[in-house]
C-alpha cells in the first residue's frame, strides 16, 4: 500500500507541473524494474488483483516519465540540469551484467531462464533505482530553490518507497517460514533489500530532522504568549496612576 500511495503522489505532482524536485532518471529506472519483473503478466495468471497492480505500476510510471519528458507542452517544472546523474552508464548497464552473472551462477547454463534472469535484474536494479532521486535531493541548489510545501511534498514519496521495502523484508521472511506452497528464503532479495534500506538511511535522518524542525516552529502556546507579554514595573504603574489622577482632577475643575 505504501508503494501504491508513493506512485500516486509522484504522478499527481508530475501532472500538476510541480516536477522540479522529481528525478526523471529514477523514474526511468523504476520503469525498467517494473517491465523486467512484470512481463509474466502476459504469460502467467495469478489473480485479478495481482494483474491489475502490475499493469498499474507499469503504466503509472510510464505516464510519469512521459510527463516529465514532455517538458513545456505539459507545463512541467522539471529541470534536466538538476537531474544530471548518468543512470544508464553507472546503474542500469552494470547491474544488468551483475544480475546475469548471479543468475548464471545460481542456475547454471542448463537451468538458464530468460524470465528468471529478468526477475533477478529487477531485484538488483530496484535496490539502487532511487539513487538519482537521493542525489538530486541532497543537492543544496535543489533544496534552496524548493523551500516550503513543494520541498515537503517530495519527502513523503521517498519516505514511503523506503518504508515499503523495509516491510517487504519482513513479508519475505514471514512467507518463507509459513507458506506451504514451496516459497523459500532467497538470499539475493534480502541482500538487495538491505542495500536499498541503507541507501535510504541518510534520507530518513533528513526527513526526521525536518519533521522535528517543523514541529518546533509551530505557533506559541498560551503560556508562551503570556511569557512574551511585556511586564509593567511598579514605577511605571505608579506613574500611570498619577497621570490618571491629574486627568480626573482637570476634568472636575473644568466642570466646576
Amino acid at each position: 500500500m505504501a508503494h501504491l500511495v508513493a506512485v500516486l503522489m509522484l504522478l499527481k505532482m508530475a501532472k500538476r507541473g510541480n516536477a522540479s524536485v522529481i528525478s526523471l532518471k529514477a523514474q526511468e529506472l523504476y520503469l525498467v524494474v517494473y517491465l523486467a519483473r512484470y512481463l509474466d503478466v502476459f504469460t502467467t495468471w495469478y489473480s485479478l488483483y495481482n494483474t491489475a497492480m502490475k499493469i498499474f505500476y507499469i503504466f503509472a510510471t510510464a505516464l510519469i516519465v512521459c510527463t516529465l519528458r514532455s517538458g513545456e507542452s505539459w507545463h512541467t517544472s522539471y529541470s534536466p540540469s538538476h537531474d544530471s546523474f548518468r543512470h544508464w552508464k553507472f546503474l542500469a548497464i552494470p547491474v544488468f551484467f551483475l544480475a546475469s552473472v548471479v543468475h548464471l551462477y545460481g542456475s547454471q547454463l542448463a537451468g538458464f531462464s530468460f524470465m528468471e534472469m529478468l526477475w533477478t535484474y529487477s531485484i538488483c536494479l530496484e535496490a539502487v533505482a532511487m539513487w538519482p532521486q537521493l542525489v538530486m535531493f541532497k543537492d543544496d541548489t535543489i533544496l534552496k530553490e524548493n523551500q516550503g510545501d513543494l520541498k515537503a511534498e517530495i519527502l513523503w514519496p521517498i519516505f514511503l518507497f523506503g518504508i515499503y521495502r523495509a516491510f517487504y523484508i519482513l513479508s519475505w521472511i514471514y512467507r518463507a517460514n509459513t507458506d506451504t506452497r514451496g516459497y523459500r528464503h532467497h538470499p539475493l532479495t534480502y541482500i538487495c533489500a538491505v542495500i536499498q534500506v541503507l541507501l535510504y538511511s541518510s534520507f530518513f535522518k533528513k526527513f526526521c530532522r525536518d519533521a522535528l524542525a517543523k514541529r518546533n516552529r509551530r505557533e506559541p502556546t498560551g503560556e508562551e504568549s503570556d511569557l512574551k507579554t511585556p511586564l509593567v514595573t511598579n514605577g511605571e504603574r505608579n506613574d500611570n496612576e498619577m497621570v490618571d489622577l491629574e486627568l480626573s482632577e482637570s476634568s472636575k475643575n473644568a466642570d466646576a
